[in-house]
């Protein structure tokens, strides 16, 4: 008996480590759908499990089927749902099975942040993809491409830091580098009075003077006390 249990277990691990990573694919423009057959072809470890053209199609097959990972483009325009509305909904359905989203903007992480495993730019697609699958699969760590996330680190090891949201954070880093109110509303996809409200609580919790409370003065304190570059790496903790 325990020889048939050893040799049951050693059976079990192997056919574990010879399983695909089984993708299920969102994705509208054929020609991209013809590229991740093309790029998912030529790995041993993953494979398309199924193609979707829309979400309400996505959410249908998700419903009666277990991929290991979901890959789904922002731009989708199919149907009702695009790729930004479909996202929490696969998640409400199959909250254990990973997402990765694959987009040409950066500025839509933050609404993708609560529910996507992984965010990455178009343009990391060629190199990266297919290890961040295996690495997400693997230790559960999401892959944020580096223009996203050193944006966020840029400002992790300035002295007041640890009292800033994310969020206030990356409005923080936007305004250093000389955008508008505007400019910063553009760059992370949120509306101006979203930035103006970050604005006001980050003047509140660095406790500046009234008659400091402005963006320039606020690039002034942040660049003086910026911390040294530090070693980044595209893996989110």
């Amino acid at each position: 008996m325990g020889k048939e249990n050893k040799v049951q277990k050693e059976t079990s691990k192997k056919n574990m480590e010879n399983k695909k990573i089984r993708v299920l694919l969102m994705e509208d423009d054929r020609i991209a759908r013809i590229f991740y057959r093309d790029l998912f072809s030529k790995a041993d470890d993953l494979e398309i499990m199924q193609e979707t053209k829309c979400g309400e199609e996505a959410l249908e097959y998700l419903k009666k089927n277990d991929p290991d990972l979901i890959m789904l483009d922002l731009g989708v325009q199919n149907g009702g749902l695009n790729g930004l509305h479909v996202g929490s909904k696969l998640k409400e359905i199959k909250q254990d099975i990973p997402i990765i989203v694959v987009t040409q903007y950066d500025c839509y992480y933050p609404h993708c942040e609560s529910w996507a495993n992984a965010y990455m730019i178009k343009e990391d697609i060629p190199e990266f993809l297919l290890p961040a699958c295996r690495e997400l699969m693997r230790t559960q760590k999401g892959y944020i491409s580096k223009n996203i996330l050193e944006p966020i680190s840029n400002l992790t090891g300035h002295p007041f830091a640890r009292k800033l949201s994310k969020a206030e954070l990356r409005v923080a880093n936007a305004t250093t580098q000389g955008l508008s109110a505007g400019g910063v509303a553009s760059r992370l996809g949120i509306s101006i009075n979203t930035v103006y409200n970050h604005l006001s609580t980050i003047y509140f919790k660095l406790q500046l003077p009234d008659n400091y409370r402005n963006q320039h003065e606020l690039v002034r304190i942040m660049l003086s006390k910026m911390p040294d570059p530090v070693e980044k790496t595209s893996y989110a903790k």
